[in-house]
């Protein structure tokens, strides 16, 4: 009410706007604890980074785990290529009927690598088996190609995991033939690349966009219905990049809409906080904000959103859409004040001294609501003596009493 006297309208609108500032700046604070200067482009580029950085770690575990062949196949052991040989055929196949159309459809790299692993085998004279070593580096080869395939690649991708599962086949026999300790490492290693690769194929379609911050928006889409976009891109960074991409959703969830943005675009809404923050579910806010390894990240989250719900709520009392109440208000007490100081032109001070009391007294009052100590006295629970505690179970027990 006191919101809508004039007197008291002034005192409660500084106050809701210092109110809506505070949150601002601990909102900032608690993204600057986070990753100072964070932004949606800062976060883009830390997912790339931090991808990439995965990638490369796995690339690492899985030389390793392939390395492990080596102890029990020689580099000059002869491996049978059939598998290879196979796609190599399959893919530089002719149409039935139509080999001037078939052309179209080969690709000539392809074609010089089945060229050359004929001329290698021949020179080789070994009936079609080629050392171990070249097989393994064969196939590492093919590998970097796919990691590193794009839509201007003169080769398909697909065909290069053709040849590559061929390559896999080859060695993999190789490794049976060699023993159950080869066999076991083989598989081991074969487990890792196919989960990891899986992984890396679903982060792929994330950092694949071109700019960072589309990169920023896709990780932290789906947030509303779950965390399973959320949870692979975390899992696979750093710390301090999980914190970069905390930090800018943070941020973006308390940017105010374009109808209530200021000029610099960096205003901030209480309001926008609260109903971006609800739309996140909880799996999503513990990946997302749980995992930063930051202390009371999330109980401070819900600290802005409990101040922010308030807001709300607060706003709804007496609610008046239309502004008539506050309206009438000020025409009533701007007529007595006017009324008043022409009474008091005529000698009768009375009226307008009681005109004057009304935004006085709301003045007053809106100070004494918005002081520090009517909101101290108003956040503090109501606690009863031990004896005063007695009486009230005493009452309590009197009142279940048959009479």
């Amino acid at each position: 009410m006191l919101s809508k006297v004039p007197g008291g309208a002034g005192v409660m609108g500084d106050f809701a706007n210092k109110q809506a500032d505070d949150m601002a700046r601990a909102v900032q604070s608690l993204s600057d604890e986070l990753a100072p200067g964070a932004s949606a482009v800062n976060a883009g580029d830390a997912i790339a980074r931090g991808v990439q950085a995965f990638k490369d770690g796995i690339k690492s575990v899985q030389r390793r785990l392939y390395a492990h062949l080596d102890d029990y196949i020689p580099a000059n052991t002869p491996i049978q290529v059939s598998s290879t040989q196979d796609a190599l055929a399959a893919l530089n196949a002719e149409i039935p009927g139509a080999p001037n159309l078939s052309q179209f459809f080969i690709n000539s790299k392809i074609k010089g690598i089945d060229g050359a692993l004929q001329s290698d085998l021949e020179a080789a004279a070994s009936g079609g088996a080629m050392p171990y070593e070249a097989i393994k580096k064969l196939r590492t080869l093919v590998g970097d190609e796919i990691g590193n395939n794009s839509l201007v690649s003169d080769v398909p991708r697909s065909k290069w995991m053709t040849l590559y599962g061929a390559l896999s086949d080859d060695l993999g026999a190789a490794a049976h033939q060699a023993g159950p300790d080869a066999a076991a490492a083989w598989n081991w290693a074969n487990q890792f690349t196919k989960s990891q690769m899986t992984r890396l194929e679903q982060l792929s379609g994330i950092v694949a966009k071109d700019s960072p911050e589309k990169i920023f928006s896709a990780a932290v889409a789906g947030t509303t219905e779950g965390d399973t976009i959320a949870k692979r891109v975390i899992s696979a960074l750093p710390m301090q990049d999980r914190r970069e991409v905390a930090a800018a959703l943070i941020q973006r969830m308390g940017r105010a809409t374009p109808g209530q943005q200021n000029a610099l675009g960096d205003a901030f809404s209480t309001e926008t906080f609260l109903s971006n923050l609800s739309k996140i579910s909880p799996d999503a806010r513990q990946t997302i904000f749980g995992r930063t390894h930051v202390d009371d990240v999330m109980s401070q989250l819900e600290q802005f959103a409990t101040v922010a719900a308030a807001r709300r709520a607060g706003g709804k009392i007496f609610n008046n859409p239309s502004g008539t109440s506050a309206a009438a208000a000020q025409i009533g007490v701007g007529g007595s004040i006017a009324g008043g100081i022409a009474s008091a032109a005529m000698g009768h001070p009375a009226p307008l001294a009681a005109a004057l009391m009304v935004p006085a007294t709301a003045y007053g009052a809106a100070k004494l609501a918005t002081g520090p100590m009517l909101r101290e006295m108003a956040a503090t629970p109501t606690t009863f003596s031990p004896g005063t505690s007695a009486s009230l179970a005493q009452v309590g027990i009197l009142g279940h009493c048959d009479r």
